[in-house]
């Protein structure tokens, strides 16, 4: 477990500039930093595992490395770092989440011999016009992380190494590793809005690599094969902050992409106490015919059987309301407060049922969250694939909610 990020041997105190630019400039020099750090250090012990993988990861046979170099001067460029081999030089470009860019690419080569290489490391891998000359290969940072992940070293060297995969889960680009107490302390600060701007990305990332490989589990599974694209939440500092991501479906007709019906999605939500795994049918009123509230209200009927089999669910009403006071509540202006919670068990009663429609019909707008929760010092938090296939549970025992919603017939209106 991270305690804290600043106590990882390759992480870095960051400047107070505000600029984004600056910042992931930053980033990439000091990700750079620490792989050739790495690399060099382990060559210096006479520990050939590690370049050799490397070696290995970028299609190069087994050979000695005659130095390392950081930020080397070009006739046109300035690559990022630099391997010289006994026969070749590796020039290393990296990139976070910045774009690659063509002319810094055609700069570096200008400067390169026949057998010479230039390795792009990056989350994102840049488009094939970016790779027609041989002598450019791409390696994406979590394939640097899975292959020296698996490597087993002596006890000094293997220390050094695990700090450095460490430093590739702070960042974001290595595999889901999982949540820690940390990530629930970074939403406690939104809460009280005194958060870093550091931590928020460095939670944000985390996001992603879930979501990513929510997405790759989903494309194997029959019934969730259409809930393949994702957006992030912003995270906002307010008293009832929450961090999120949406699991969307492909495969909306255009007319409907921007429309509330489209926003009935998969999420994925942390608060300060918990990861829930949620259903959301958003907006509308019961009495206001083609938003999801109505849809969902106008066949309560056809849920009950889903609420007596799926009895660890729960159902969360939430009152929709202005971040801006005096304005009207809308997209990138709104928060949901205040949630009532029935459980599945209560809504198979007369009276439960009976709640839940008048609770509906309140002046606000509600939006309605049907899911389960995971505690945040559940240990499954921790193991990655044990939570992966929980939310993929999960998500098959919510869909028949999403179904009634995004049925052909409303689609098709």
């Amino acid at each position: 477990m991270i305690k804290n990020r600043h106590q990882n041997l390759f992480y870095y105190y960051r400047g107070p500039s505000n600029r984004k630019q600056l910042n992931e400039n930053q980033l990439e020099d000091n990700a750079t930093k620490s792989l050739i750090n790495v690399l060099e250090f382990s060559n210096k012990l006479n520990d050939k595992n590690i370049s050799n993988c490397f070696l290995s990861m970028i299609g190069l046979e087994e050979s000695p490395v005659v130095s390392f170099g950081l930020q080397c001067n070009g006739s046109e460029s300035r690559p990022d770092g630099l391997i010289r081999l006994n026969a070749k030089s590796i020039v290393i470009e990296t990139k976070i989440d910045a774009l690659w860019d063509k002319s810094q690419i055609n700069n570096h080569l200008k400067d390169l011999r026949t057998d010479d290489l230039l390795l792009l490391i990056g989350k994102n891998k840049p488009e094939e016009d970016f790779l027609k000359d041989n002598r450019v290969k791409f390696i994406s940072w979590r394939e640097v992380y899975s292959s020296f992940k698996i490597l087993k070293l002596k006890s000094e060297m293997q220390e050094f190494l695990n700090q450095f995969l460490e430093y590739l889960e702070i960042i974001g680009v290595s595999d889901f590793c999982g949540f820690d107490e940390n990530d629930f302390e970074i939403v406690g600060k939104l809460k009280k809005k005194d958060v870093e701007d550091e931590e928020k990305q460095i939670l944000k990332a985390k996001m992603g690599l879930l979501a990513n490989k929510i997405i790759e589990v989903n494309k194997k599974d029959e019934g969730l094969h259409h809930y393949v694209k994702f957006g992030l939440g912003n995270m906002q500092k307010h008293d009832d902050s929450r961090v999120w991501l949406a699991i969307k479906r492909d495969d909306f007709p255009i007319k409907l992409k921007e429309s509330y019906l489209s926003q009935c999605n998969f999420t994925i939500e942390i608060n300060e106490k918990e990861l829930r795994i949620n259903a959301v049918i958003r907006n509308g009123r019961i009495n206001r015919k083609r938003t999801p509230v109505y849809y969902f209200f106008s066949k309560l009927d056809k849920y009950l059987p889903l609420f007596d089999t799926y009895r660890d669910l729960s159902l969360l009403v939430y009152k929709r309301v202005s971040m801006r006071e005096g304005q009207k509540v809308g997209r990138g202006n709104e928060k949901w407060i205040d949630p009532k919670t029935f459980k599945f068990s209560e809504l198979k009663t007369e009276d439960g049922f009976n709640c839940l429609k008048n609770y509906l019909n309140i002046e606000y707008l509600p939006g309605i969250s049907i899911g389960k929760s995971i505690l945040s010092n559940d240990p499954i938090l921790g193991k990655p694939n044990e939570l992966i296939q929980f939310i993929k549970q999960t998500e098959l025992e919510l869909k028949p909610f999403l179904d009634l919603i995004h049925n052909e017939e409303i689609i098709n209106t």
